[in-house]
């Protein structure tokens, strides 16, 4: 199962290089298709290595756990940097539109991207801080050290919600 996740993350960061260099950078693919799913598997491996006192131990984690910790980390890492670095950033294709779109309280693919309009050197800041957070996450991963690792993922979390809240649901 993680060799499909990251041969399609390395497809989707192929794709997403190339708008990078010659357009936009669509925001929707990369959280949805890389992010969002590594994020999963990051928070998976995280718990799977905290002990019955919710402490992180070492122990609870198998070599293959600590590698596809690293891979699910390094994907994200290379997904934010692209997202950081890209000089336009689009909620998606022409037409795209989000899941609920139009049900009460959620906002439109055109008001998210009016919202990363706004602040555009801030949506680079907030990728930034995805792209550290992975990095933290890839040295847990290549010192299998779970303290590191439960720290990171719950900072991973934070970060997340910061970006979504000034740039996906602000209100």
């Amino acid at each position: 199962m993680s060799k499909v996740i990251l041969a399609t993350a390395a497809a989707l960061l192929t794709s997403l290089s190339a708008y990078a260099a010659d357009g936009p950078s669509y925001l929707l693919p990369a959280m949805k298709d890389i992010v969002a799913p590594q994020a999963a598997v990051i928070w998976d491996v995280g718990n799977r290595g905290i002990d019955d006192d919710g402490k992180p131990d070492a122990s609870k984690l198998t070599a293959q756990d600590w590698d596809t910790l690293g891979k699910a980390a390094t994907a994200m890492q290379q997904a934010a940097s692209g997202l950081a670095e890209a000089r336009q950033i689009l909620v998606g294709p022409p037409g795209t539109k989000l899941e609920n779109e139009g049900a009460p309280g959620v906002f439109t693919a055109h008001q998210v991207q009016g919202f990363i309009d706004h602040d555009p050197a801030g949506f680079s800041k907030h990728a930034r801080a995805l792209t550290d957070i992975s990095q933290t996450l890839i040295s847990a991963a290549a010192t299998k050290d779970a303290k590191k690792l439960a720290d990171a993922s719950g900072e991973l979390d934070q970060v997340c919600e910061a970006c979504h809240t000034k740039f996906w649901y602000p209100q």
